[in-house]
């Protein structure tokens, strides 16, 4: 890290780990969080679940991330359903379980330099709650910035059938399980976080 400082960027719960960073590292100037959740995650990804595969399929989310809390462990890989496997991965129960006790808005309440929070306006997951949600917490210093996409500055993805998640192929190693789709990004939205990073780190805001 120079002198003059630093920005971070943090895409989804990496958002935490940025929030984090900015809370402890004096010589971080800003901080923009793009489709960071602002709540709970089991209710960010029940949410999605709840809107892609219905009401079944967010109550079977809760409970099996319940029985993950309460017994420090999943069930049996073929026991989860195929749309959830992309999310609650075998052999991961330490990072899953303390990815969903975090708290967000007390990660956000520690942030004391200026922050954007970046959405996407038609996500399924990741909504406007959450980054008012962040705002509200960081303070005055924090600007929320919406965009007409999904949860990473690229269009939704269309409509399909659920895949099974598969170890060996990349393309179901997305949320839903759904087939990866080559998009162009938002650069209008790109521009505002590139503006407001270098801006910070100058020592304005955007």
């Amino acid at each position: 890290m120079g002198s003059a400082g630093v920005t971070v960027l943090g895409h989804d719960v990496g958002g935490w780990l940025a929030m984090n960073v900015a809370a402890n590292d004096q010589q971080v100037k800003g901080v923009t969080l793009l489709s960071t959740p602002g709540r709970p995650l089991v209710d960010v990804l029940a949410d999605g679940f709840r809107a892609v595969y219905g009401q079944a399929s967010a109550d079977r989310f809760r409970a099996t991330v319940a029985t993950l809390v309460s017994t420090g462990q999943l069930p049996a890989a073929e026991s989860v359903r195929p749309e959830h496997q992309a999310v609650l991965g075998q052999g991961q129960t330490d990072i899953l379980e303390g990815m969903f006790a975090a708290s967000p808005t007390a990660d956000a309440a520690r942030v004391k330099v200026p922050a954007q929070v970046v959405y996407g306006a038609q996500s399924n997951t990741v909504s406007k709650v959450d980054a008012d949600n962040l705002a509200r917490a960081i303070g005055p210093s924090a600007q929320v910035v919406p965009y007409e996409g999904g949860t990473n500055l690229k269009e939704v993805v269309p409509d399909g059938e659920a895949v099974k998640f598969d170890p060996n192929d990349e393309s179901t190693h997305v949320f839903g399980a759904r087939p990866l789709v080559h998009v162009p990004r938002d650069e209008a939205t790109l521009g505002k976080i590139v503006t407001f990073l270098r801006s910070a780190v100058r020592g304005g805001t955007a």
